[in-house]
């Protein structure tokens, strides 16, 4: 089971790692910043 994504930080840490991440990131938590580099790396 993944891990469930907590700060800031660490939302971009996983997004750039791999941008499909971003789907274990909660909604509150997810950023215009972050969801820009999810889409970066996925297209």
């Amino acid at each position: 089971m993944r891990q469930k994504i907590r700060t800031a930080e660490v939302v971009l840490i996983a997004v750039r790692q791999d941008g499909l991440a971003l789907r274990d990131v909660p909604e509150d938590m997810r950023s215009p910043e972050g969801c820009l580099v999810a889409v970066q790396e996925k297209g």
